[in-house]
């Protein structure tokens, strides 16, 4: 996870209910045409809301498409952004905090004293 990105109001906590939030905006940003589900045209092209997830569309596409229909729906996008989530959620608090980011963001204890 981003996590300095992620938390938006800098309390170095990031919500799972804040990262749903971004995903969701992350995904109506790729859905060009508003159909509901992103096809692999719409996930190459740069979306009109940046995020630290917006890069996560493209690379990943196929792999998050669960039923291999060539289109990405929200479950589907929502579904495998949570999962990671989860995964680093060490104690299923639903709060990610510093000590489970784990995108070499420096850990308040890694921080080098001035």
């Amino acid at each position: 996870m981003h996590g300095l990105e992620l938390d938006p109001d800098g309390d170095g906590t990031i919500l799972r209910t804040e990262v749903e939030l971004e995903i969701n905006r992350v995904f109506a940003s790729f859905d060009a045409n508003k159909d509901g589900g992103v096809s692999a045209d719409e996930s190459k092209r740069r979306p009109s809301y940046r995020s630290p997830f917006s890069g996560f569309v493209g690379e990943h596409f196929a792999g998050m498409d669960a039923n291999g229909d060539g289109i990405l729906q929200v479950a589907e996008f929502v579904r495998e952004v949570l999962r990671m989530f989860d995964k680093q959620d060490a104690n299923r608090d639903g709060v990610l905090g510093p000590s489970e980011w784990r995108d070499g963001v420096p850990q308040p204890e890694q921080k080098k004293q001035k």
